[in-house]
Parts: C-alpha cells; structure tokens; sequence
C-alpha cells in the first residue's frame, strides 16, 4: 500500500488545525521572513499545553501564512505539516481510525521525516520546560543538539526501531521497517 500525501487546495488543515512549531521551525522559517527568531515568535506564536506538553503552536487560525489557499512557505513549512496527511482523505480516515494517528504518519512520510518530528518535538518540550520565555541563544543550542542528534546514526537506528515497535500497528510494522528513507 503506497499512500501519497498530495495538497488539493482545499486549505483544510491550515484553516482548521492548531499547527505545532518546534525551535527548528522556528529558526528555519524566521530566517526566511528575514526576521528574527525572537520577533517571529512574539508575532506568530504563541505557548501552550497539549497532553500536559508545553509547546509552541502558530497563534491564528486560519494560518498567516495560507495565501490563495495555498502554503506561502511551502519549501520550509513547519515540521508537523510536513508529516500530516490530508484530513479530507477518505482513506486516510480509514487507517486513522482503524490502527491510530502514528501508524497513518508513518505510512504517508519516510522515516527520516518521522525521526526529525519526533526528535524536535522531544527537544523543544525539554527547552520549554527549562525556559519561560524565548531566548535565542539558549534555543538555538538546543537546534544544534537536534543537528547532532539527527546525524547520530546509532541513535536515530535505535530510535527507529524504538517508535516503530511501540507506536505503529504490527500489520504494518514489516512494510515500514522496509521503507526508504
């Protein structure tokens, strides 16, 4: 079963979702409105508690940067978009249902994109619990130990396995351990 994740303009995620930004995001996406990470979080962000997790979510709803119902950061969109399938997918449903969010995640993005997920979020929720309000300097070390982190090869083979075993349905355990990269 091959599932593709293909943007119909129908915008429903950016209207509807509360999209999560981790520091990469934020760092990644800042650089590209030429503005500084800080004065991107104040306008765009704001904190939140989601499953008893601080995290950042963008601050409106529809998303400031939905243009003509299309992404006007589409080549550096945040991190969670990049993995969400379309929520208007009929088949999608079926699996989110059926076998849990996760196993739907892992089967319409590659594993590496899983692991950058999993690997910011991890590192931004230990940022937020360590810091009130954002810092430059204190955030952009931890985006360097996710680089680090990410490029640890043993570390990301054992993650894999990791959250695979754990979090993904064992119908399909075999065909994402198969998976390219």
């Amino acid at each position: 079963m091959e599932l593709k994740n293909t943007c119909r303009k129908c915008a429903q995620c950016c209207i509807t979702q509360k999209i999560p930004i981790n520091l990469t995001d934020i760092f990644k996406i800042s650089a590209h409105l030429n503005t500084a990470p800080e004065s991107f979080v104040q306008k765009y962000l704001k904190l939140t508690d989601h499953d008893g997790e601080k995290t950042y979510i963008i601050n409106q709803i529809p998303c400031p940067f939905l243009k003509d119902n299309l992404c006007s950061i589409h080549n550096i969109k945040p991190t969670a978009c990049k993995i969400t399938p379309c929520p208007k997918n009929k088949k999608y449903n079926k699996i989110k249902k059926t076998y849990g969010q996760i196993t739907l995640n892992f089967l319409t993005n590659t594993k590496k994109d899983m692991l950058i997920h999993f690997i910011s979020e991890e590192h931004t929720g230990h940022y937020l619990k360590n810091h009130k309000e954002f810092s430059p300097a204190a955030a952009e070390k931890y985006k360097e130990q996710i680089e680090k982190d990410l490029k640890n090869k043993l570390l990301t083979q054992i993650l894999q396995r990791n959250i695979i075993k754990l979090s993904i349905h064992p119908k399909f355990q075999a065909q994402i351990t198969k998976q390219d990269n």
